[in-house]
Order: structure tokens, then sequence, then C-alpha cells
């Protein structure tokens, strides 16, 4: 080949490598700005900074190996000869790149451990991901491909290298895998390194990289005696618990009287509204199962394993004769979600995935089936998860020409789902001798920013902050037992806007026949004790990785009855 034609080939390569690094210098569309803070090459001089200033040169000499070798392993890529070798390597490359890139728009960070790990827990949702964010996912899936075809091209003397030189991203690959695995520090490695190794340990659960589920299922001991006090008599003969996805308290009208989207519950007499309340976590698997195990706000962010050593929601139903049902409209009883596994699965009596096409639909389904299992005798647990309005939010109502908008798309949505799944279940609903507690998982904020199940990343000089709206939900009652209805009134005139997810476990063990002293001494106040006067916080990052509480009151959080 003419000297001229392989210059241009290597030129070639050369702007592709520029381009792979462009995104993080805040060039194309990614919304991030070329700045020391937000540089992921100022991220990694400062913590070199960090440890030499810690006193711990030998670390900082480490750090800049790995992260030099990693840099001169995305260099060698482009010029392997072998075309298996360099093919299978480019492909590595940029399927990383490409979900780091793409992270990195939603975001304006790269992932971590902890986001990995989340996501790998809530894969379930992957579709509605795909069909929300399908722009962001285009932009940067054909750059990368783009990339890909440049980098696939075979290298021009004289810069060709021997296949044997794959070895340098290879190691690379694994140096960094040990570094961000076995440190206790956030750690900043050229893309996509870092993924590549979080992926392939949590794969492979190396390192003790699995969904966090499992770790917590450990605690779960499936015969454990309850020495709790217990009064049968005081017991609910029904008790239903709705746990709905992604509805942020301030878009019901019951919260707020510019909108219109829940006029049924607006007119609802028996409803006992406690206002905006906190969600335990920003992200589903994360609150949901803190409500499941019972977790008080004491045991975290830090001792998490501690909060789960106690019964389960289900145990204490079944100690105090309950028949334990759990009805799921997000993906079905067999698919482990939301921190859920088959240890804890074992503990209910019986479970029904209600996961009908069109998806906006289940929520329709989930209140006649809900009524029909409320007809049978006995005393009965009913969990639900709502299929709710996780987006995209125009997939969560009937197809309408009214909504143009996200926010409109998400109002309708909130009347579809949430007032008429109400509307159906209500009016047949016996409430004498029954407890119905409604709330969300997490709320849902549509300002830009870190979205759905960000975590708090710390850099060096750099941080991020989580919207509250991640965390601010619905919570109301109902009931036809004149003394809890009016001890749960009570407190929510007293408490309006003050309560959290952590109240919800104390109050369905107060319903289910558990002594009262005994349940607050165990797990905090209830519903029944509004106001409670302590500042409210939730959990964003994976639990056993980098966790943080992020304090939600502020002036907006608190109203009026």
């Amino acid at each position: 080949m003419p000297r001229s034609s392989a210059v241009n080939t290597n030129l070639v390569k050369f702007f592709g490598i520029a381009l792979f690094f462009a995104p993080a210098w805040g060039l194309l569309w990614h919304r991030v700005n070329f700045n020391p803070d937000e540089w992921a090459a100022s991220w990694a001089f400062g913590i070199i900074r960090h440890h030499i200033d810690d006193g711990h040169p030998y670390q900082a000499a480490i750090y800049l190996s790995i992260y030099l070798i990693g840099l001169a392993g995305i260099l060698i890529i482009p010029f392997l000869r072998g075309s298996i070798v360099r093919s299978t390597a480019v492909v590595i490359l940029m399927a990383g790149w490409f979900v780091e890139h793409f992270f990195l728009e939603m975001n304006g960070l790269f992932t971590d451990r902890s986001l990995i790990s989340l996501l790998w827990d809530e894969w379930h949702l992957a579709g509605d991901a795909v069909s929300a964010y399908r722009v962001p996912l285009l932009h940067n899936l054909l750059l990368a491909l783009g990339l890909l075809a440049i980098f696939l091209l075979p290298p021009r003397r004289p810069l060709v290298l021997s296949s044997y030189w794959a070895a340098v991203p290879t190691f690379a690959v694994l140096l960094t895998g040990a570094l961000v695995n076995y440190s206790k520090t956030m750690q900043v490695f050229p893309v996509p390194y870092a993924i590549t190794a979080n992926a392939a340990a949590l794969g492979l659960g190396i390192g003790s990289n699995l969904p966090f589920g499992y770790f917590t299922a450990k605690n779960i001991v499936l015969n454990r005696p309850i020495d709790a006090p217990f009064e049968p008599a005081h017991r609910f003969k029904k008790i239903i618990m709705v746990m709905d996805e992604s509805v942020h308290g301030g878009f019901l009208s019951i919260n707020n009287p510019a909108l219109d989207t829940t006029p049924f519950l607006k007119n609802e007499a028996r409803l006992i509204n406690f206002g905006i309340a906190i969600s335990g976590g920003n992200c589903s698997s994360i609150s949901r199962t803190i409500f499941r195990y019972g977790i008080r706000a004491h045991d975290l962010p830090n001792a998490w394993d501690h909060g789960t050593k106690n019964p389960l929601i289900w145990q204490y139903a079944s100690r105090a004769g309950y028949r334990t049902i759990h009805i799921d409209g997000l993906a079905g009883p067999f698919k482990f979600h939301n921190g859920f596994t088959s240890k804890e699965t074992s503990l209910i009596d019986t479970q029904i995935g209600v996961l009908d096409d069109p998806a906006y639909a289940r929520d329709g389904i989930i209140a006649e089936r809900a009524l029909s299992l409320l007809k049978e005798d006995g005393p009965m647990f009913l969990l639900i998860d709502k299929h709710g309005l996780h987006f995209p939010y125009e997939l969560r109502h009937p197809p309408s020409d009214r909504a143009k908008t996200t926010i409109e798309h998400y109002m309708l949505g909130i009347t579809w789902s949430i007032d008429e799944f109400f509307r159906r279940l209500m009016p047949k609903l016996d409430l004498s001798d029954a407890l119905l507690i409604y709330t969300s998982d997490h709320g849902q904020q549509f300002n830009g920013g870190q979205p759905h199940c960000s975590v708090n990343q710390k850099g060096w000089g750099i941080m991020r902050e989580i919207s509250r709206d991640e965390a601010t939900v619905p919570l109301f009652a109902a009931t036809g037992n004149p003394v809890f209805e009016l001890h749960l009134r009570q407190s929510a005139k007293a408490g309006f806007n003050t309560m959290s997810h952590f109240e919800l476990f104390p109050t369905l063990l107060i319903a289910m026949g558990y002594d009262e002293r005994w349940v607050r001494d165990r797990y905090g106040p209830s519903m029944l004790d509004g106001p409670l006067g302590r500042t409210r916080s939730f959990l964003v990052g994976q639990p056993y990785i980098n966790p943080a509480m992020i304090s939600a009151d502020s002036e907006h959080a608190r109203g009026e009855n």
C-alpha cells in the first residue's frame, strides 16, 4: 500500500481516538462542562493528591500506574495486528464506552460500583428504560458504532503492533477491577475500564459482587421465633398495604389543590391523608427492601446488616395468624427484583403476578383481584406492588391526544393509575375490620440533574446533589375501626407532611395486634404518633458499597392540612 494511504489510515485512527475522549472533555452533545471539577483526568489528579496528602505515596503511585496502563491500553487497541484479537478488544471497548457515555449524558457522571449494582437489581425495567431514553441511547450508539468502525480498520505501518500487546488492556482491566472492588474510596479510570471490571465482577460474583438482595437475604432466619407481646383481639382481620411505583406526592389533588389529577380521592371521605411523606430510598429496590425488612433510619447508612436481622413483615404477619399474599404488578413472582430472593419468597403463602398487556391495564386488574381475595374468610395480610408510573409515562395510561409533554403524560398517569385504581377498589372495599395504607416506593423529579436510582457520588472536589423530589411520596390510610381511625386522623392532622416510610412497619405491626409500646421501643414511632419532630432522610446508593443518607426536609415539605 502506498505510504500516503497508510498515513491516512493512521490519521483516521488518531481522529477516532480524539473522538473517543471527546465526551469526557465536555464536547459533542454530552452535558458536561470542560472545567477542572468535571473532567475525568482532573479527578484522577485529585485522587493522587488525596493519597499524597494523607501520607500514602505508595497508594498514589499504584493508582497512577494502573491509570497509565489503562490509558496505554486504549491507545494500543486500534493498532493491533491480528483481526480477531483487535475485533474482540474493540467490541468490548466500545460496548463499555457506549454504556459509560450514555450515563455521562444522563447523570453528568460516569458509573460506579453502586450504580451498576443497583441497575443490576432493576434489570426487569430495562425495556422501559430503553423506551424512555431512546434519544440519548441512539446518540451514543451512533458514535460508538462510528468509533468501532474506525478502530476496526487494519493498522498500517509503521504503527502496527503484535497481538501480544493486547495483554496491556487485558492486564489493565484486571488491575482496575482489583483496585475498584477492594478499595474503599472512589476511583476514576479511563473509560471503559471501571464499568468493564465492575460488570464482569458482578456477573461472576467476584469480590462479593452480587445484587445486594443476595447478601441481605443471608440474614433471614426462616423459622425465627417471635417473642413480641401479641393480643389477637386487637388485630384487624384484613390489612392491605399498597406500594405504588414512582409516584410524586405533590402531583395528587389531595396534596396539591391546583391540580385535578385525583378527583375521586379528593372526595373520598374515608381517606385519612398524611400529606407528603419521604420514602426510605430513592430507588425501588432500596425503599421496598427497607419496608419489608423493617429497617430503621438509625441503621442507615452504615448498619444495613444490623437492620435486616429482625423478622420480615411476612414473618410478623404469619406469627399473628395472617395468610400472607403478595400481588406483583411489576415483574412477577419468579423474577427476583427489588431485593426479593427465593429465600424471602418462601415466607409468603401466595404470590400472584399481574403482568397483563397493555401494561396500563394492570392496576385495574389488580384492584379487581384484590377485591376478590378480600372476600375470603380469615385474617389476611395483602401487600400490593402496583404497576404505577415508571417511565415512559406515555405507556402508563390509555392513548390520549391530551398529553404532549412529559409532565402532562405523568399527570394523566396519576389519574389513570391511582385515581382510577381507587375508584374501582374503594366503593366495594369493606373497611369495617380492615386497614388500608397507601404510599409509593419513591417519588420522581423533572428538573434535570441525576435521574431515578442515582447515587451520591463524591469525587475529589465534586459533589452531585440528589433531588428530594426522588423521595417525595404520598401517604394515606383508610379504616372502619372507629378507635384506630380516630387516632390516625388526630395524628394526620397534627403531623401532616411529617411522616416517612419508617413509620409504615410499626403501624402494620400494631394493626396486626402486637403491643404498641413494644413496637415503639423496638421499631420507633408509627403513623399513630404524629407529629414526630425529627429531620427526615432517605438512603441513596447501594447499601453495601457507598450508601449515604440525604436530608429531605425543607419548608417545601411542610404545609397545612
